[in-house]
């Protein structure tokens, strides 16, 4: 489960639809999940491009995800 914040800054106007594509590898994925077997909760934190049709960066977002484990069902 997770939660996140983010900050957003601008770096010119979005004049068109922004889009923005956000993956985290399996790399990171698996790193996450082991640092959680010795934890209970983490944040990593995780920059984001917003671009516009002509692929101009409008914006940045910072964002912050909350890991932490899965209650058990």
């Amino acid at each position: 489960m997770c939660s996140s914040d983010l900050v957003i800054r601008f770096k010119r106007p979005g004049r068109t639809t922004l889009t923005a594509e956000f993956h985290i590898d399996d790399e990171e994925l698996d790193s996450i999940r082991t640092e959680l077997e010795q934890t209970e909760k983490i944040d990593r934190v995780y920059l984001v491009e917003l671009r516009d049709r002509e692929n101009n960066v409008c914006a940045t977002v910072e964002k912050t995800i909350h890991f932490r484990k899965k209650p058990d069902a």
